[in-house]
């Protein structure tokens, strides 16, 4: 998005004017301020990625797959579509929601970035994957023995689901991330079962972390003008998560003074999900429609009465119930 662009869309939007303004806090003055600000954070959406803030372990050469072991070619990636998707990722056993989100969301909304990434190398049955580490690009090969060992973990794909066909890009990319976070598969996996910030995975993904719409830009933009944000980062094909945090408790001196724990939102805890689109219902409310990378929302595994009790792993929720209930993080927006 150009500067000229980013003015534009925030003066149709409402940024800059007395409407989009919130009038408890001042009214215009704040709209501008809120404006300026909002304009600066969609204008280094397209900055260059900032230098890494730590290195990595080195990654030990990848042998050739031996051509009997060879299961998997291009053709495998990206299934009967050709086109790799949100609906190809299912995270299982492995703590790493923050990635496989961003994978689906960047998938979503700049299919050929992930496409770009990944290569298959005929010359050594093996598959190429580049990612940044925060200071450069890099390329990392997965073999086929690779790929077999992240479906027995229970990756981020759906091959270890009852779909032997499935797309297997996740596999390739999940393996390359583990190897780029680890060094070797062993420490990588156990360091993305720490979890981590769906920022750094949009990093290691497309070069830049991208901005966050965390509650202190809610605060100050309010919820109208967070949703035609969001509303055109998809628009113009940028990948968007929602990061989530617990909802507002009370321990037992607080509820002697008659507080009142956060209503719950339906949503899983310090879980990252892919933002799908945004729409408003007849009642006026702003909804946000999330794709969970489990691939379902029941609320036995969601963790709450509230969740939609269901197989599907789509679920649509208030922008407002999001924001204002204490379980949210911070929206990213990647670039485009």
């Amino acid at each position: 998005m150009t500067a000229i662009t980013a003015a534009r869309f925030l003066t149709t939007s409402g940024y800059l004017t007395q409407r989009g303004a919130e009038p408890a806090r001042g009214g215009l003055e704040v709209g501008l301020t809120a404006g300026r600000q909002a304009a600066g954070l969609l204008g280094r959406l397209d900055a260059p990625a900032l230098p890494g803030r730590e290195g990595r372990p080195p990654i030990a050469p990848t042998e050739p797959t031996p051509p009997g072991q060879r299961r998997y070619g291009a053709g495998d990636l990206y299934g009967s579509s050709g086109r790799p998707s949100a609906a190809d990722i299912q995270q299982d056993r492995i703590g790493d929601c923050f990635f496989i989100a961003t994978a689906g969301a960047v998938a979503n909304a700049s299919p050929q970035r992930i496409q770009d990434a990944i290569s298959y190398k005929e010359e050594t049955g093996n598959f190429s994957v580049r990612l940044y580490d925060g200071h450069n690009w890099v390329d990392i090969e997965v073999s086929q023995a690779e790929i077999q060992d992240n479906i027995q973990r229970g990756g981020g794909s759906q091959l270890d689901n009852g779909k032997p066909s499935a797309p297997i890009w996740p596999a390739v990319m999940e393996t390359a991330y583990a190897k780029l976070r680890g060094g070797t598969l062993d420490q990588g996996y156990e360091t993305l079962n720490k979890g981590g910030k769906a920022r750094d995975a949009m990093e290691t993904l497309t070069g830049t972390r991208g901005n966050d719409l965390s509650n202190r830009w809610v605060d100050l933009l309010g919820d109208k003008a967070t949703a035609n944000a969001i509303r055109q980062a998809l628009a113009d094909g940028r990948p968007v998560t929602l990061s989530t945090d617990p909802e507002h408790g009370c321990n037992w001196l607080q509820s002697l003074f008659g507080c009142q724990p956060a209503a719950q939102d339906g949503l899983a805890d310090n879980h990252v999900y892919v933002v799908e689109s945004l729409h408003t219902n007849d009642q006026g409310e702003v909804m946000v429609r999330l794709h969970n990378p489990w691939q379902h929302n029941s609320e036995d595994s969601v963790g709450e009465s509230t969740a939609a009790n269901g197989t599907s792993p789509f679920i649509e929720v208030k922008l407002a119930d999001i924001v204002r209930d204490g379980g949210f993080e911070y929206f990213n927006i990647g670039p485009k």
